[in-house]
């Protein structure tokens, strides 16, 4: 079992950058190789195979369907079960919920634009590695990192639920869900092997 490539990856051709911003990107950045060190210190590199910064695949029967611009941050998985990650780094002591599907921070609603909504791109890539990987148990979590040198983090996030009924984890939460979502440690499957090696930047 080991780590397949680095974390943040996605970030080093300044795609990220352009699209977010500098300060969003190096913040998603540091989250992410945060996470990887977790992942390391916890036994989950060592006892499983990980992945970082994965395109989203094709839908395999209709390949001129729509196009994820996006990345998985992290992948792990054992024998025929893979959980796919995304990494954030909100601003810490809030309470972070959704009611009927609108994203709260605190009392505040979560705006950008004219849009109240969470994203779609975690769905999206359940679905797409699903759709590639039949007979495989594929599911997906996100999970919050610390956003300080003092490691304050959101107060909760148990409450946030994404488009496909993706669940939030604070980042020792989220390590629990990853061990209990994949079980004992397996040699991974070959298709999955295959497909996110193809996959990863």
């Amino acid at each position: 079992m080991a780590s397949r490539n680095s974390a943040g990856t996605s970030f080093n051709d300044g795609g990220i950058a352009k699209k977010y911003g500098a300060a969003s990107a190096a913040a998603g950045r540091v989250g992410e190789e945060q996470f990887a060190t977790l992942l390391a210190k916890h036994g989950i590199t060592r006892d499983y195979d990980v992945w970082y910064s994965l395109r989203i695949p094709s839908d395999p029967k209709n390949p001129n369907g729509t196009k994820y611009n996006s990345d998985v941050d992290v992948a792990v998985a054992s024998g025929d079960r893979l959980i796919l990650i995304d990494v954030k780094r909100w601003a810490g002591g809030y309470h972070y919920w959704t009611l009927f599907g609108l994203p709260f921070k605190g009392v505040t609603p979560m705006k950008k634009g004219n849009k109240w909504e969470l994203g779609k791109n975690m769905a999206g890539a359940v679905s797409r590695y699903r759709a590639n990987l039949p007979g495989i148990r594929v599911e997906a979590i996100v999970v919050f990192m610390p956003t300080n040198a003092r490691g304050k983090a959101p107060s909760s996030v148990f409450a946030l639920k994404w488009p496909g009924n993706i669940r939030s984890y604070l980042h020792g939460a989220g390590l629990a869900k990853i061990k209990s979502a994949l079980g004992k440690p397996q040699k991974v499957s070959p298709k999955i092997d295959s497909l996110l090696n193809k996959m990863a930047r």
